[in-house]
């Protein structure tokens, strides 16, 4: 995300949630990496899920991309790979068509491969679902990755009536430019778009015509130059001036095309209103004057024939355009989704120099909008005649620039000599891509990324012009043609950095309250050398203080990095307790006149952990989640077995009960939205310890339904216990301990407590199947080809053999009816319930994406009651090695629910009465503060407290005192003592007593 303000560049805020996990993503001015925009997406399974609901494909149609080991078996119009051969037959497929088939493979910038000779475009039956189809493709393990093609929109706005003034030109300082260059006319603009009319007076003599295509070689369209003949060998006849994708109609097999790219009279006039606000010919004495007006139109046609704001084969254009030598590539139009099919053709793009320059969009909100979104394009938002943003524009930290497309005044195709006024995002791209142009005129030497960064460093700040909520959302700032053809700048842009508490903090990967921490950072000059650059490191963060921010970067050469390894940024949290808080790092770079800014950001305090002891990493979360704490797979590890990828996307803990017979469900899943549901909520962080009391890893957390409505609020209160040893019996487990405490005043009938997980084993998820173990009362998953990303089954054993097992397999894509449960469409409290508590349900024996409930009850918890449920998480590389880890699993548990004594060397000293743990805070906490612990008593009676280290020996007794029954709080000054985890044991004239785990920093 980029930008800021005094000549101030969007800046990115990027997350380092684990610090030692991975190395934080960056998001600075540059606009050229991945993470500056979407991040790059897991899977094509994630991609796919992520396509919002109301997207729009073309029919008939889906792209599947081959992998690199089939290559040598792919032909043009067939593959052969017998895996596809029955969806060809299921789907009715009628063309299989290699999409590229003499393109050879390029490279992006950091070494990934471009290969678009292996991919299809495969045409079938319109009736069907494309997304159904592109999965079903996708679950091959042949298969990269099968995207359905979304339509998307042109991003224009109609207005009123003819306006007679281009103000852009004033306000860009067009004019003066002009005095310099008014462009190359070998400097090729492709307009991808909805055609253009190629023969209008402001725009005829700026047409590109394809040398090769051009017979009697004049340099111009004539009827000469159709021969029906492939002369240029680019895979298209007759394309001399452009070309046309779409034809009449949205249902046009992907393999039509024609030579003709200009819109019928009842055509789009958006294209030829964007090709003459980036080159319509001027100073001519007719109409208006486009910013490059001596560079070349390469016409390509991506729309309908028919009145239709639609864009569908605007990628093919993309690709089309590149490969006939265009310079910069407009692209006004967009919509939802990340689809790596497209990603993937305008890095193609990029590969081959052109500079893609694209509409942020028109939805007036900070809505993702691709191609705007899409890293290393140019995108676009729009401002009016007095800079300000206009109300529709969308925007957002992967904007990186703004321009004028408010009422702007360009060519129509009502005839050649028309003019009309629109509004829109549309219209600021192709005012970009016109400078880009220029720049290219003059430097011809510069690839896209120094164009890109040129026009950016030299734009005109406008944030402070605009809403706060627009601040640091729409670029650097407003273009400024002649600053970009006149200014020599440096362009220095972040290109990775890091975050460590190992050296100042406590080591233990987590950026806490009170910690220092080392924050070192690399970056890269893209333009001019730099003479004597500082950086500084600031944050808007009111808990933040930085002790050290400042880097003396001295002279980076062009293309030349600088980092601050050896004299790194030292900065300090507060004491505050702000878990998963978000800290903004922002530097600011200096070097005499040249001022440029970008940021990153980190979580503090996350509220999930890691088992990570033995075989098995899993997260584990503060409100009940298992594997990541969010729906996008970044706050957590998901599952790991033996150092392998994660092959768990969702796993949540679910709670049922029937309330005045009605049914209620509190959970942690996925809604009937699609969102992740929130209704438990925990007021301390997850927290675990190594070694713990009673295992080698042991992890505690405590969280309760406070979150949930009150229309489904069952009023629980729930102690999460974790624990992994790395015996050889064990090795391969890790338990989960709920104990579910009533805290209502009604009857809990039916109380279920389970598991749900969504499996993603196979290469692309859609290749697994969900078993279930009826001798053991087990949940199985694992990925029936034979060559998964890892080779792993999973169980779920639960382990309360005192209740019933319930289980549902689930086949994700399925449509729901009454033994049926699918969740590609939603995750609803009726579906949960069913899972939870209707006894076990057949297993999903197709090979799909899967997802699991599992679990144990029914149980009548009365008021004040509390239910003790136990699972087992079991991986290994085979369904008998999961199946024998079982008699281990149940052995231990049973050793793990006795109650617990630290130290016999104090004496049994049990608690007065039965005792419920409600919190303790803060935790963690910083030597010399108060800590307070919340509990109930069921009886009064004399309660000792002592503190205990990490090995079980006695350090303190904190207080002894006779307390009443009921709930109450005890408070503790800690006095200075070295960090690390601790336990207090509350002891006195009952049985078991209560150990409670703590963790003190500096």
């Amino acid at each position: 995300m980029k930008q800021f303000a005094i000549l101030i560049c969007v800046f990115l805020l990027v997350p380092a949630a684990l610090l030692t996990a991975a190395a934080p993503q960056h998001i600075g001015g540059d606009g050229k990496s991945g993470p500056s925009k979407m991040p790059a997406a897991t899977s094509a399974r994630s991609l796919l899920d992520q396509i919002p609901s109301d997207a729009e494909f073309v029919p008939g149609s889906v792209i599947v991309k081959f992998v690199r080991e089939r290559e040598q078996q792919l032909q043009k119009h067939a593959v052969g790979v017998s895996a596809v051969q029955p969806l060809l037959a299921q789907y009715g497929v009628r063309t299989m068509t290699q999409m590229y088939p003499s393109h050879a493979t390029r490279f992006r910038a950091d070494g990934s491969e471009i290969a678009l000779q292996r991919m299809y475009r495969i045409e079938f039956d319109a009736a069907v679902n494309p997304l159904e189809v592109a999965r079903a493709f996708a679950a091959l393990p042949d298969v990269e990755y099968a995207e359905p093609e979304i339509v998307q929109y042109l991003d224009f706005t109609p207005d009123d009536p003819r306006f007679d003034e281009q103000y852009q030109h004033a306000l860009i300082e067009a004019e003066r430019a002009w005095d310099i260059t008014t462009g190359d006319s070998t400097v090729v603009i492709g307009i991808v778009d909805s055609g253009v009319l190629w023969n209008h007076e402001d725009l005829r003599e700026n047409i590109w015509v394809n040398p090769l295509e051009d017979i009697d070689h004049d340099g111009v369209f004539t009827p000469a130059d159709i021969d029906s003949i492939d002369n240029d060998g680019n895979g298209y006849i007759d394309d001399v001036i452009g070309i046309d994708f779409v034809g009449n109609s949205l249902l046009n097999g992907g393999t039509y095309y024609d030579g003709d790219p200009t819109p019928t009279t009842k055509g789009h006039f958006h294209g030829t209103h964007v090709a003459g606000i980036a080159a319509a010919r001027g100073d001519n004495g007719k109409g208006v004057a486009g910013l490059a007006m001596h560079c070349r139109i390469m016409a390509v046609k991506c729309g309908s024939d028919v009145y239709a704001p639609s864009i569908i084969r605007g990628y093919d254009g993309i690709v089309y355009a590149a490969d006939n030598g265009a310079d910069v590539i407009n692209c006004s139009w967009g919509g939802p989704g990340y689809l790596e099919s497209q990603k993937e053709r305008i890095d193609y793009a990029i590969s081959k120099g052109a500079i893609v320059v694209v509409a942020a969009g028109n939805s007036g909100s900070e809505s993702v909008h691709t191609p705007g979104a899409y890293p290393n394009v140019l995108c676009v938002a729009n401002t009016n005649s007095a800079d300000k943003v206009n109300p529709s524009s969308t925007y957002g930290p992967w904007v990186d620039v703004s321009a004028p497309g408010t009422d702007i005044l360009s060519c129509s195709i009502t005839t050649p000599s028309t003019y009309v006024k629109a509004t829109g995002t549309s219209m600021a791209s192709p005012l970009v891509a016109g400078l880009a142009a220029l720049v290219k005129s003059i430097h011809p030497e510069y690839g896209p990324e120094q164009i890109f960064e040129q026009i950016r460093v030299t734009c005109d700040p406008i944030d402070s012009l605009q809403a706060s909520r627009l601040r640091t959302k729409i670029g650097r700032g407003r273009i400024n043609a002649y600053r970009a053809l006149t200014e020599r700048s440096p362009a220095v842009s972040l290109v990775d950095w890091s975050l460590s508490d190992s050296l100042y903090g406590n080591g233990d990967g987590f950026p806490d309250q009170h910690e220092q921490l080392v924050v070192t950072m690399r970056w890269r000059n893209t333009l001019e050398p730099t003479t004597d650059a500082m950086i500084t490191l600031s944050s808007s963060n009111p808990r933040l203080n930085v002790i050290q921010g400042s880097f003396h970067a001295g002279s980076i050469p062009t293309f030349g990095e600088v980092a601050n390894d050896a004299d790194p940024f030292i900065i300090e949290l507060s004491d505050e307790y702000a878990p998963n808080d978000v800290v903004d790092l922002i530097f600011t770079i200096e070097d005499g006149e040249y001022h440029d800014q970008g940021g990153v950001f980190f979580v503090q305090q996350p509220s999930y952990r890691d088992h990570d002891i033995n075989d098995i990493r899993v997260t584990l979360t503060n409100d009940g989640n298992v594997g990541f704490d969010d729906m996008d797979g970044v706050l957590g590890s998901g599952f790991r077995y033996r150092g392998s990828e994660n092959i768990l996307f969702e796993g949540a803990f679910l709670l049922g009960a029937v309330i005045n017979q009605m049914p209620f469900v509190v959970d942690v899943a996925r809604t009937d939205g699609g969102q992740q549901s929130d209704d438990f909520a925990g007021e301390q962080l997850y927290s675990i310890v190594t070694p713990g009391p009673v295992a080698d890893q042991q992890g505690f957390g405590h969280f309760e339904d406070a979150n949930a409505p009150l229309s489904y609020r069952v009023q629980t209160d729930v102690t999460q216990h974790s624990y992994a040893f790395t015996d050889d019996e064990t090795r391969n487990i890790v338990f989960l301990r709920y104990d579910i405490a009533n805290v209502s005043t009604n009857v809990q009938e039916q109380m279920h407590a389970g598991l749900f997980f969504d499996w993603d084993i196979g290469t692309n998820s859609q290749t697994d199947i969900a078993l279930y173990n009826d001798s053991l009362k087990m949940a199985i998953a694992l990925d029936t080809t034979g060559s998964p990303r890892t080779p792993v089954v999973v169980g779920v054993l639960p382990l309360s053999s005192e209740f019933g097992v319930n289980y549902w397999g689930i086949n994700n894509r399925d449509m729901d009816d009454t033994l049926r449960i699918g969740i590609y469409n939603g995750f609803t409290k009726a579906e949960k319930w069913k899972a939870l508590a209707l006894g076990t349900v057949m297993p999903v024996t197709d090979v799909t994406d899967v997802s699991q409930v599992i679990s144990s009850g029914p149980v009548d918890l009365q008021p004040g009651d509390t239910l003790v449920a136990g699972f087992a998480l079991i991986a290994g590389e085979s369904i008998r090695e999961v199946t024998d880890a079982v008699p281990h699993a149940r052995d231990r548990w049973t050793s793990l629910i006795r109650p617990i004594d630290i130290t016999a060397a104090h004496g049994p000293a049990p608690v007065a009465g039965d005792v419920r743990l409600h919190a303790v805070a803060p935790q963690p906490l910083r030597t010399g503060q108060a800590l307070t612990v919340d509990f109930s008593l069921s009886a009064p009676g004399e309660t000792r407290f002592d503190l205990y280290d990490l090995r079980g020996r006695f350090v303190m007794r904190l207080g002894s005192t006779d307390l009443p029954a009921g709930r109450q709080q005890q408070s503790f000054f800690l006095p200075a003592m070295a960090p690390g985890a601790y336990f207090i044991r509350m002891s006195g004239q009952s049985a078991s007593p209560l150990v409670i785990p703590i963790r003190i920093i500096r």
